[in-house]
């Protein structure tokens, strides 16, 4: 695996961690599942995916440690700075273009 990947995995998954942990994250989009509602258009899920719930509370258990001192640094610190208001331009772009309110 390259490092890019490794790296961008690992954000995807402490964002995980954090809405598990702490209800919500300041970065990243929040993991959601597939659904499929009768009479609605279908929505894609997003998030980091995993094969089963025991999967994946078993990766984010192994990796809490990493993820918890992460949250300490000062990349930390200026990954939430600068993809909180690109997460923000987004979701107001997103919103106007469906035509939510």
């Amino acid at each position: 695996m390259r490092f890019t990947e490794y790296v961008t995995r690992f954000v995807r998954l402490a964002s995980r961690y954090e809405e598990e942990v702490t209800g919500s994250t300041p970065f990243g989009f929040p993991s959601a599942p597939f659904t499929e509602i009768p009479g609605q258009l279908p929505r894609l899920g997003s998030g980091i995916a995993f094969n089963d719930d025991l999967t994946c509370l078993r990766e984010l258990a192994a990796n809490a440690h990493r993820i918890e001192a992460w949250r300490r640094t000062t990349s930390y610190k200026y990954l939430t700075m600068v993809l909180v208001p690109v997460n923000f331009v987004h979701l107001l772009v997103l919103t106007n273009f469906v035509g939510l309110p």
